[in-house]
């Protein structure tokens, strides 16, 4: 007999959630005290479903898993897919919960899996390395185009400064991954493959904890690499990448990026290969990155430590 699973629809804001659920309050306070006896309070056989929102859902997120709640956090652009194809335009908190609530039932979605405290801290280090390397970007267009001496000196000072904390950060994201054994093991494995550095395999291990346990269809398709069909009747299309997550993306194409060009890379006859046969550079590229994420991903496969 199935099981009857209860979905909770929640959207998140800053200081409130807003809740879809009978015999429940129909809003919480964002605060641990206010959720630790909400959590008390739920049915039996709860799932809570909510949208990722910018960091305002981690403390719900931390609580349930340790409360033994399932929760799922997806992506407001597939809610919004949702929402347009049954006609719906208008949007309020409490809409949008009963929204969610709708898109769990229909396509019951999978629980997110909790992470170590360690896995939660590198990644936190690693994406603030990645909002300091956007900060660089910046300081060297400003400077690339000033005339003026005094903010010349000035965008150099942020610039020295800005590589500095990169630095700092690179060595606190290695000593944080190898402090826990399952990311260490991982990450040593990935380190030890051509052509794979300390940020690209820190990157993997933490905003990829899917390596290794999919198959080549399913990684490539949640970096953002899987080739997507573009066919209506008669018509070809060019097939096209699409989605997926996007920091993992731009990691493995400027990983990739770097092994083309070395001759003793396996990646540059394939990559000299299909530029011969016609492809275009960019497509030869992205498929070389796929062809490298589908090795890595067999490797961990291959040689992986039980997550138990």
């Amino acid at each position: 007999m199935k099981t009857t699973i209860n979905y909770i629809g929640i959207d998140v804001s800053k200081k409130t959630l807003q809740i879809d659920a009978t015999n429940l309050a129909p809003t919480c306070p964002n605060q641990a005290k206010a959720l630790h006896l909400w959590l008390r309070q739920l049915p039996a056989r709860a799932h809570l479903v909510l949208e990722a929102s910018g960091g305002y859902e981690k403390l719900l997120t931390t609580l349930a898993h340790r409360a033994g709640v399932p929760v799922s956090i997806i992506n407001p652009v597939r809610v919004r897919s949702f929402a347009k194809a049954r006609g719906q335009r208008a949007k309020t908190d409490r809409i949008d919960a009963a929204l969610i609530t709708d898109y769990a039932r229909c396509l019951q979605p999978t629980p997110t899996p909790p992470v170590s405290a360690a896995h939660a801290r590198a990644l936190e280090l690693l994406r603030g390395r990645q909002a300091l390397v956007e900060q660089r970007i910046t300081w060297i267009n400003l400077l690339e185009h000033a005339t003026d001496a005094g903010l010349i000196k000035l965008y150099k000072k942020h610039l020295r400064q800005t590589d500095l904390s990169i630095a700092a950060l690179e060595e606190e994201i290695a000593a944080a991954v190898t402090a826990d054994a399952l990311l260490a093991a991982r990450y040593q494995r990935l380190l030890a493959q051509f052509g794979v550095g300390e940020v690209t395999a820190a990157t993997l291990v933490l905003e990829l904890p899917e390596l290794g346990y999919l198959n080549r269809k399913q990684i490539a398709a949640l970096c953002g690499l899987a080739p997507f069909a573009k066919d209506s009747g008669e018509k070809h299309g060019v097939r096209f990448v699409h989605g997926g997550r996007n920091q993992l993306r731009r990691a493995l194409y400027m990983a990739t990026l770097s092994a083309i060009r070395q001759k003793a890379s396996p990646l540059q006859s394939f990559y000299l290969r299909l530029r011969t046969n016609g492809k275009p550079g960019k497509v030869a590229l992205i498929a070389c990155a796929r062809k490298f994420l589908t090795y890595l991903n067999s490797q961990l496969k291959n040689h992986e430590l039980s997550p138990n």
